[in-house]
């Protein structure tokens, strides 16, 4: 699902249990400028991003 900012604001609580289940964009005049995800999936993404960024041996 999609959210403006104000809308956001306005139901975080409700956002923020949708994202349980799917992640929540959050547009600014229809520009996505943030995503609210489930704990888990930004574990994932952190740990991924991680390793992504340690040196490697080449």
């Amino acid at each position: 699902m999609t959210w403006n900012i104000a809308q956001a604001k306005q139901q975080f609580s409700e956002v923020v249990r949708l994202s349980v289940q799917e992640p929540q964009a959050i547009y600014n005049r229809d520009k996505p400028v943030a995503m609210l995800v489930n704990a888990e999936l930004f574990e994932a993404f952190h740990q991924w991003h991680t390793r992504q960024h340690e040196p490697t041996l080449t």
